[in-house]
C-alpha cells in the first residue's frame, strides 16, 4: 500500500516535469527523464592514475527534452561507481566525439 502511494507521487512528479519540458525544452535540456525507450548508452574505457576504471559514456537515446547526454563514470576499487560531468548536446555524434576526446585526454596523461 505504501509503495503504491510512493509510485503515485513519483508518477505525478514526472507528469508535472514532462509538462514543463514540453513548454520549454531548452530550459529543461538537462533533465534525467528519458524517452519511452529509456536510457541506452555506449562508452569508451580507460584507466586513471589510481588504477580505477573510467567510462566515458554517451547516450544513444534522447532525454524527454530531445537532447543527448555525455558523462564520465568512475568505477572505484571497492565496487561502487560515480557518474559526473554531464553535458547535453542535440547531436548523438557530437556526444560520441566528446567522449572520445575525453578518453584521448585521459590516455595522454
Amino acid at each position: 500500500m505504501l509503495q503504491g502511494l510512493i509510485n503515485d507521487f513519483e508518477r505525478t512528479r514526472q507528469q508535472r516535469e514532462l509538462a514543463a519540458i514540453k513548454a520549454n525544452p531548452r530550459a529543461h535540456r538537462n533533465t534525467m527523464i528519458w524517452s519511452e525507450k529509456g536510457l541506452r548508452w555506449r562508452y569508451f574505457e580507460a584507466k586513471n592514475g589510481r588504477g580505477q576504471t573510467v567510462h566515458f559514456c554517451w547516450s544513444t537515446t534522447r532525454n524527454a527534452a530531445g537532447w543527448f547526454c555525455t558523462w564520465r563514470e568512475v568505477h572505484y576499487k571497492n565496487g561502487t561507481a560515480k557518474r559526473f560531468d554531464f553535458r547535453f548536446r542535440k547531436s548523438r555524434k557530437r556526444c560520441r566525439e566528446i567522449a572520445e576526446a575525453r578518453r584521448q585526454k585521459a590516455l595522454a596523461s
